[in-house]
């Protein structure tokens, strides 16, 4: 395969996606204009053709997972997705994220490397919130990342009982001191030192914190229903009989449920 090959490849994956962004921003704003009572007989046929469009790519995509004849290929996933109320899964999010020290935050580079470090979120303590900030050293890679690609992802996971939570979103950066001073702790400072510059002091207005706040559009987690002895038995014992063993529940927060979370 040629370079041009792969470019070609390249332009149609990026044409597509376009493409259906353009379908999404067109269905939602006709449903604020519905919502307003601004639309006509038409556009409300259109609405529900690019509705019932839209419906069935979502079916051709859930057809990719069965096989000919009918046999779910991902028995697993199937198995192990569960779908409680938004409350509900915004909890056991949190449990994860309280319990797990210290994250994983994945950004790219100019040149498409994937990169990734361990940080500790600031805010773990708000209880309903759901993006999650952090104070970083603005003279570091990761900001150079961020303002290459917004697009970021945060993990986390707990070796105790096998759970584990994945963020992925838009990294935003900020200055706000009134931000950094609220998330600032004693501790943070030892990420900085002071460069005894009279500026450079390490603490919270020193120039190089800022804020790095991942705006969450989905967030996935497992949390398991058995300790870690009784995850080892479930395996063993599915493994032998040929079964697809599944010692926990597969959540996602979709993106309308972060929207409707209060702040």
């Amino acid at each position: 395969m040629t370079d041009s090959d792969v470019q070609d490849i390249r332009d149609m994956v990026l044409a597509e996606k376009s493409e259906e962004n353009k379908q999404q921003m067109l269905l939602n704003t006709m449903a604020k204009l519905t919502q307003t009572g601004k639309i006509s007989s038409e556009d409300r046929e259109l609405q529900e053709i690019m509705k019932n469009l839209a419906d069935k790519d979502q079916e051709g995509a859930r057809n990719k997972l069965f096989s000919p004849t009918g046999v779910n290929l991902d028995p697993y996933t199937a198995q192990a997705e569960s779908d409680p109320s938004p409350l509900e899964k915004i909890r056991g999010y949190r449990e994860i994220i309280t319990s797990v020290k210290t994250a994983m935050m994945t950004t790219r580079s100019a040149d498409g490397e994937l990169h990734a470090r361990a940080m500790n979120p600031a805010n773990r303590g708000d209880d309903t919130q759901l993006n999650l900030v952090f104070l970083g050293n603005n003279v570091s890679h990761k900001f150079e990342e961020i303002q290459h690609d917004v697009h970021a992802n945060v993990s986390f996971l707990d070796p105790t009982t096998g759970s584990w939570a994945s963020v992925c979103g838009k990294a935003k950066v900020s200055n706000d001191r009134e931000v950094i001073k609220k998330y600032w702790s004693g501790p943070t400072s030892a990420w900085f030192g002071d460069l005894k510059d009279g500026v450079h002091k390490g603490d919270s207005n020193d120039p190089r914190v800022s804020v790095i706040e991942v705006v969450a559009d989905e967030i996935r987690y497992w949390l398991p229903n058995k300790g870690r002895v009784g995850q080892a038995l479930d395996i063993g014992m599915h493994a032998l009989m040929g079964k697809v063993s599944s010692a926990g529940e597969l959540r996602t927060i979709s993106k309308q449920e972060i929207q409707s979370n209060p702040p």
